[in-house]
This record gives C-alpha cells, sequence and structure tokens, in this order.
C-alpha cells in the first residue's frame, strides 16, 4: 500500500498518493495526530481518559475500541498495532510525518557544516512549516489533549522562530535582499511586538533600496506597539529610523558572527557549553552563577535548581520550567532575557542574560530615597514590563527589589518569574488558599490566599513605589503576621510625612495602586504606566485619574438566562461603595423575580440570574439586599466569587470556583468538601489547601488531573443545585 501522509503543521489532514482521505471523526484524528506525533505506546487507559474524560473507564474503553475500528477502516489495520492494553504506531508503518521532517531537516542542517547543504535543509524546514501545529483543530472536552497540543505547538513554534532568524542572517551576509526580507517578514508575523524583527526588517528594506517600506515599517512597529502596550519604540527603534531617514545608515555589516545553528540547535550538551565564573548567590532552593558562553564568548547567568530538592519535590521543577515557559514567551527591554534552559544528570538550569548593575534592593541600600526622576523612570518601565507579562497571560505574583535586577546602563529588569502563574496553565502549582510572594509587597488578596490577577500586580509595584520615593516600605515590621495584619487593614501612610517633592499627581496614582479592596484599585497596567508617562512628562494632574468603577459581584444561577434590571435613580444607591441599603423601597418587583427562582432552585430546577444594567444604578446594592433577605435560610449555601471580565472567557467559571472555595473555608465548610469529594473531585483538586496531601494525591489520580482553565467538571450534587457540564 502506498505511503499515508499526515500532515499536521497547519490544520490537520490526511493524504494517500497525494488524494485526501476524510476522516470525519475528531477523536479519531487526535488519536491518529497524538500517537504519531508523539511517537510513544500508549495504554488503552491513559487514552480513554484522554479523549473521554467525562466517561467512566468501560464507556471510555468502549468509544476508543470503536473509534480505532473506524481509523482503522480509514487508514488502513497496517498503521496502528493495537494490543489489549497497549496501542502504538506500527514499527514497520510506511508513514510519513511532516513535523518530524520539520525537526530532521533542522537536525541534519545543524550537523551538516556545508553552507550549500545547510541552507537547503534550513530552506526545506521552513517550507513545510505552513501554519502553526494543528491551527484550528481543537477538543474543548479533552483538555488533557489541547495542552498536549499547546506545548507541541510552542515547541515547534520556538524552533520555527530561529530556523527563521538564520535564514534572514544567511541571506543578509549574502546581499540577497529578496530572500532576507521574505524569511524576515514571516519572522516578525509569530510575533509583531518583537522589535528586533521589525528593526531588521527595517535595514533589509533599507539595504534593498527601499527607503519608504523602511520608514513605513518603523510607523507599522510605533503603531502595533501602542496599541498592545501603549508604549513607543524603543531608542535603538527610533534611532534606526532617523539614520534611514536622512539617509545615513551604514551599509550593510556582515553578522556579529558567522551564520550557524541557533542556540538550541548547538546546545547538544549546553553543560559544556558554559563555563562557570563566579557563584553569585544561593537559596533555598537554588544557586545562581555567572558563566561564559564558550560559543559566543557571552557573560550569562546560569540559575541551577539544587539536585537534592529536584528529588524530593517535584513542584519546583514545575515551577523551574514555569519560569523558562514565561521568560520564553517574553520579550521586553525591561524583562530579563532568556536565552536557555536545559536538565543535565538530575540538575535543571536557565540561562539567562547577565545583568552587571546588580539589583535594586542593593541601589535602596546604597541611598534609601531615590531622586524623583530616577523613580519615575524605574516605575514606568516596570510597568511597561508588567502591562507585556499581563498581555501574554503571565501573572508575576512576586514583584519585589529583589527580583529586579539592573543593566549595565541602569535601566531595570525584571526577573523571578518562578512564581509567576501563566493564564494557559492547566495545572496550577499555587492555587487559592496558597501564599505565595514577599510577604512586605503581597496584596490583601494575597494575603488572603485568594485567587490573584494583574491587579496583585499593580499593588506590589505601587509598594515598590511607594519604597523607592520614602526610603521605607508602607508596612512595615520585624515579624510577619502584623506586616500581614497591616496590609489588610491599616491605611497607608501619607507620603509627604517623608519626602515634599513628590507631585500630587503621583500620591493620587499611589493612592489607587494601594487601594485594599482590588475592584476599586487601578484595573490595568497600562493605566500604570500612561499615568507615569503623563507625569513624568509634566501632563498629569491630581484628578487626571478617573473614578473606580462599582466593584460588581457575580451572581449565580436561570435556566432561562434571567436578565434582572434595577431601575436607575434609587436615593438609596450608592454607586461605587458596595454599601447594603436597609430598605426596600423601589425594589419589590426585582426581589420578588428573585424570590420565585430561588424557589425553582429549591424545588430541583437549576436557575440562572443575571442582574445587569450599567454602573451606578445599584446592581450590588439590590443583589446584597436579596442575599441579606435568605442570609438566615438553614437550607441554603450563598457563596461570593468575583466576575473579572477582562481575564476572558477561558476563566469564566472561576466566580463560581472561588465561591466554592470560601465556603469549604466557612462554618460547616467540611460537610461541602466531604460532598465535593464524593460528587465533584475535579473541583476539589483545584483547592489543594483544603484537603491533606495523600488525599490531593488520590483524587488528582481519580480524575486525570483536571484542567482548571478548560474544565467545568462534572458536578451532580442535587444538595447544591449546581451545574451539571456548562461550556461557558
Amino acid at each position: 500500500m502506498a505511503q499515508l501522509q499526515l500532515f499536521v503543521l497547519g490544520p490537520p489532514r490526511l493524504e494517500r498518493e497525494g488524494q485526501p482521505i476524510e476522516l470525519n471523526l475528531r477523536k479519531a484524528l487526535a488519536l491518529l495526530v497524538y500517537l504519531a506525533v508523539s511517537g510513544q505506546p500508549q495504554s488503552r487507559d491513559t487514552l480513554a481518559t484522554m479523549l473521554w474524560p467525562e466517561s467512566d473507564g468501560r464507556e471510555g474503553r468502549t468509544r476508543l475500541r470503536r473509534t480505532l475500528h473506524r481509523l482503522n477502516e480509514t487508514i488502513g489495520d497496517d498503521i496502528l498495532d493495537s494490543g489489549p492494553e497497549i496501542i502504538r504506531l506500527n514499527s514497520h508503518a510506511d508513514l510519513w510525518l511532516d513535523s518530524a521532517a520539520f525537526r530532521q531537516h533542522v537536525v541534519t542542517a545543524t550537523q551538516n557544516l556545508l553552507a550549500p547543504e545547510r541552507l537547503a535543509r534550513l530552506n526545506a524546514a521552513a517550507e513545510l512549516y505552513s501554519e502553526d501545529f494543528l491551527a484550528g483543530f481543537t477538543l474543548p472536552d479533552s483538555p488533557a489533549f489541547d495542552e498536549w497540543q499547546f506545548f507541541q505547538r510552542e515547541s515547534l513554534r520556538q524552533l520555527y522562530g530561529q530556523l527563521l532568524e538564520e535564514l534572514v542572517q544567511i541571506y543578509r551576509s549574502q546581499h540577497n535582499w529578496p530572500q532576507a526580507i521574505a524569511y524576515a517578514r514571516r519572522w516578525l508575523a509569530l510575533d509583531g511586538l518583537h522589535e528586533p524583527a521589525h528593526r531588521m526588517l527595517m535595514r533589509l528594506y533599507a539595504w534593498a533600496g527601499q527607503q519608504v517600506a523602511a520608514l513605513r515599517q518603523y510607523q507599522e512597529c510605533a503603531r502595533i506597539l501602542d496599541a498592545e502596550l501603549g508604549a513607543a519604540p524603543e531608542d535603538e527603534t527610533t534611532a534606526l529610523y532617523e539614520a534611514i531617514r536622512t539617509r545615513q545608515l551604514t551599509s550593510p555589516e556582515l553578522p556579529d558572527r558567522e551564520p550557524g545553528p541557533a542556540p538550541e540547535m548547538l546546545a547538544a550538551e549546553p553543560s559544556k557549553r558554559y563555563v562557570l565564573e563566579e557563584h553569585l548567590a544561593e537559596g533555598g532552593q537554588g544557586e545562581v552563577y555567572r558563566a561564559r558562553d564558550q560559543l559566543t564568548g557571552q557573560i550569562v547567568v546560569i540559575k541551577w535548581l539544587k539536585s537534592e530538592l529536584a528529588d524530593r519535590h517535584l513542584d519546583l521543577i514545575a515551577r523551574f520550567v514555569r519560569e523558562g515557559a514565561a521568560l520564553r514567551r517574553l520579550n521586553h527591554p525591561n524583562i530579563v532575557g532568556l536565552l536557555e534552559t536545559f536538565e543535565q544528570a538530575g540538575r535543571y538550569a536557565i540561562v539567562m542574560e547577565y545583568a552587571p548593575g546588580g539589583s535594586l534592593r542593593e541601589m535602596l541600600d546604597r541611598a534609601s530615597q531615590l531622586p524623583l526622576e530616577r523613580v519615575l523612570a524605574i516605575g514606568l518601565e516596570l510597568a511597561d514590563a508588567l502591562s507585556r507579562a499581563h498581555h501574554l497571560g503571565i501573572i508575576h505574583r512576586d514583584v519585589k527589589p529583589e527580583n529586579v535586577l539592573l543593566a549595565g546602563d541602569g535601566t531595570p529588569r525584571l526577573s523571578d518569574f518562578g512564581m509567576a502563574r501563566l493564564e494557559w496553565e492547566d495545572a496550577r502549582l499555587t492555587q487559592s488558599g496558597t501564599l505565595f510572594g514577599s510577604p512586605a509587597y503581597m496584596s490583601p488578596e494575597a494575603v488572603r490566599g485568594e485567587e490573584l490577577d494583574a491587579r496583585s500586580d499593580i499593588w506590589s509595584l505601587g509598594v515598590v513605589v511607594y519604597e523607592l520615593l520614602a526610603g521605607r516600605r508602607p508596612f512595615e515590621g520585624v515579624q510577619i503576621t502584623p506586616v500581614l495584619a497591616a496590609i489588610q487593614s491599616d491605611r497607608v501612610p501619607d507620603m509627604r510625612e517623608f519626602r515634599a517633592d513628590v507631585p500630587p499627581a503621583l500620591i493620587a496614582l499611589l493612592e489607587r495602586m494601594l487601594v485594599k479592596e482590588r475592584g476599586q484599585r487601578l484595573s490595568s497596567m497600562r493605566q500604570v504606566a500612561a499615568a507615569l508617562e503623563a507625569i513624568r512628562d509634566g501632563r498629569a494632574a491630581e484628578g487626571d485619574l478617573a473614578e473606580p468603577r462599582e466593584q460588581e459581584q457575580s451572581f449565580g444561577a436561570s435556566a432561562s438566562d434571567e436578565v434582572v434590571s434595577p431601575k436607575s435613580g434609587d436615593d438609596s444607591t450608592q454607586a461605587g461603595t458596595g454599601a447594603r441599603a436597609t430598605g426596600t423601597v423601589g425594589r419589590e418587583a426585582e426581589l420578588r423575580r428573585l424570590h420565585e427562582h430561588l424557589e425553582r432552585a429549591l424545588e430541583g430546577t437549576r436557575q440562572m440570574v443575571f442582574v445587569a444594567g450599567e454602573a451606578g444604578i445599584g446592581k450590588t446594592t439590590l443583589v446584597n439586599l436579596f442575599i441579606d433577605i435568605i442570609n438566615d435560610s438553614a437550607s441554603l449555601w450563598i457563596g461570593r466569587g468575583q466576575c473579572l471580565e477582562h481575564r476572558g472567557v477561558g476563566e469564566a467559571y472561576m466566580p463560581l470556583l472561588e465561591a466554592l472555595g470560601r465556603l469549604c473555608r466557612g462554618t460547616d465548610g467540611q460537610e461541602l468538601i466531604d460532598l465535593l469529594a464524593d460528587h465533584a473531585p475535579s473541583w476539589l483538586v483545584q483547592m489543594p489547601g483544603l484537603i491533606g496531601a495523600e488525599q490531593l494525591t488520590a483524587l488528582q489520580q481519580a480524575t486525570f488531573q483536571p484542567y482548571r482553565e478548560h474544565r467545568l467538571g462534572l458536578i451532580s450534587i442535587e444538595q447544591l443545585a449546581a451545574l451539571q457540564y456548562l461550556p461557558w
């Protein structure tokens, strides 16, 4: 039989002798892709649980058996080896896989030092990469497959980016401008915010005699940065633009190094590539060294995870991987650059750029109060860096002076993303109920162990800026407990008590960043950056910051999606305060409708009610009033969870999880924990602080490690009148 071809770079498809093979079952196609790309034998139980997580073991295996039958009917029975317990690719299967061919071309190019052959291999690899891995394909009800697909996509995408940069350098050295420009455009398309790619494309256009295109590329770079980050291009980019505009760009020089494989291609044995020169620091979990890259001569920093800890604490390895994943996605002049990650003989390492200026903490130790201009510059650059991180779904969660490094020119570099929360992650290492971060810089919600979002970083940056100005933190103490209590309850000391040159607009900004109730805090780091820039440029006044919007609570449960709209103009409503009204004047109709839905829920008909309307008309007051009325009912559990619009549909179920977590930690919470363990373990494992380590491990194994962002889970607890599987 002719060779079967499986294409996974782009929308997945099958061909034989150039003719498409129709496989209309998405699960069958996903099964074939998983077996072909992983190249590993898989147990039937593992495959059934991954593809049909909502089914029990017996039903899942039955579905797998039927899917295998349909798959073999379509592609032939010589591709897969289906044993009674294990399924794998047949070792003699005539199957061609484009992603494997892509990687093989790259490996061969690395081993082949003859430029023509290497160039041919790199070009062949680039041609195979038509689109991202499984573009447009997803299994909404299989979060495990979605996670595997994500990491495969990111791995291939990163290798493709390195490949394109290499091709650009090769064709640039040959003065083959059309080819260099074509590959530079593809390189830039991977990340429109990557300024080095913008600058390379500007240079190539200029060297090719296309000055108008070069200038237009700068304008496009500025437009994208402003739209996405509210930031201007880097000084280097603007200087290049001016050189091109005034026709002072130097003639094309050769690359800084001879074209060669990208770091990932070369570092087959990275431990031999780097020579350790100086021990910089040591903590409870790792060691940091200054080292030299023997291939490039570059001074780097290597952060090693202690091997003895890795053997006993798998979560530390996961955090190490998390930090590498965060830095790999980030590319910003004020974030420490990731060069490589590797594992050698059980030791895990991250290789980063070297910042010779020490840390911001060391600077504060030398001069407790920094000049106002310096504070504004550092604050603005850190806000820009965090804006970039938040834009990519990364919450730092440990912003403090120790984690801000200084480059040789004094510009800050945000570092240590080991505690970062990645919003695309499915298995969280730090969950609701867990304290993390450095106590003096923790937000009130972090102290309470709640789920964190970008506003927690805003608080922490506010504490850092306050300390740079005042020479002390707003909440200080020798013992941790009083500091945490002060963060929760004490007012922020007036900045004017410590220095007189702080402009009122900056004091007002700090007040908005350090609001204890995060619903009233500034909601976006871009707002912080814009305000700091305006203050630096003398364009800000004390009243420029908009007043906080009313903090709205999510309110659950109508099969008919009932919308209750409070009447505007009620004198009893104080917009933005969340204050509870003491009477029911003007609210009788809405309260009656809410009671009707509650009665239906108590009768066993699940309900969902949305209280909707413009800000300031009393939505929060109405809900609080209703809760006050029903609060004494012994048959109800009443939970509260925040609905955070800016975090996207991927987390739309989070208010319900937050509400359940608070109930579990409250009075009679153990009863609810027991119900969740029996009927909804996939929810309970997302709140590990509520149960012991052994029970958590057992539940995780029983539920196949469910994934928070992709799954509500199956809940059938009549006592809770909860929702069954609901695709938000």
